[in-house]
């Protein structure tokens, strides 16, 4: 979800600059709390991910698909990319044809959407258990995938141990309940939370909003603090942190009070 949210912002995904676009989501193997949750992890509190449209339900290909990809380009004319995962949650069994034939034919009708309106249609699709010389062959189904899409992707999952870790910590798990990759940088921070008896509750958001109050209440200048935070205004910093100045507004209290002799 992450590149995702990063395009629907206009931000750098893979070196690659890109302009602020709505995109349209189909996380079909997802609740809404669950995508909420995540969501919540991404976005600062400053920022309205409104842009980012998520969607956990669909019809299939042929199905009322089609008709609900146009209506969402017409209520979004900005709308530049939808992703839709995964592919086998929009197709139906089909027993009739070839499976060539039958991909040939669901891949092609979401790619004349794609070229018709000028818009990225991404597919999110399972790869074979075994493995091959050919990589491209590890895509599951028929060639047909391949035949039609203008562009494919493999990837892979690889997990490394950099490090000597102990079971425990090997135990932290993702919302989805998942095991987290011991390179990732949520994992590193748990570790870091662990080894100094912090609650594994915390999250980077939370520890952001302490760090720049606590600099607030110390007599750090406004402009300065917004600077870190990378907040464009320092208004914003204003409303987000406001009361981070409940201290100051305690000094200036005194110092008025003993100014007029109270």
């Amino acid at each position: 979800m992450g590149k995702y949210l990063q395009i629907s912002q206009g931000k750098s995904v893979w070196g690659r600059e890109t302009e602020p676009r709505t995109v349209l989501y189909f996380s079909l193997e997802d609740t809404l709390g669950r995508l909420q949750e995540r969501l919540y992890q991404l976005v600062d509190a400053e920022e309205d991910p409104e842009r980012l449209i998520l969607q956990t339900e669909s019809n299939g290909i042929g199905q009322g698909l089609e008709e609900r990809i146009v209506s969402f380009i017409h209520a979004y004319p900005d709308i530049s990319l939808i992703v839709i995962d995964t592919l086998q949650k929009v197709r139906k069994t089909e027993r009739n044809g070839s499976m060539y034939a039958n991909d040939y034919r669901d891949i092609g009708a979401l790619k004349e959407l794609a070229d018709k309106y000028g818009i990225c249609i991404l597919l999110v699709h399972h790869l074979r258990k075994q493995s091959s010389s050919d990589p491209y062959d590890q895509i599951s189904s028929s060639t047909g995938i391949m035949g039609v899409a203008d562009t494919t992707w493999l990837m892979h999952r690889q997990q490394t141990m950099n490090e000597t870790v102990s079971e425990d910590d090997y135990l932290f798990r993702q919302p989805n309940g998942k095991p987290m990759c011991p390179s990732t940088f949520t994992y590193r921070f748990k570790l870091i939370l662990k080894a100094n008896n912090l609650p594994l509750t915390l999250s980077v958001h939370s520890l952001r909003h302490t760090n720049a109050s606590l600099l607030i209440a110390q007599g750090v200048d406004v402009r300065t603090v917004a600077s870190l935070l990378g907040h464009a205004q320092a208004s914003t910093t204003l409303d987000i942190y406001a009361h981070a100045f409940d201290k100051n507004k305690r000094k200036a209290q005194e110092k008025l009070g003993k100014a007029i002799g109270l």
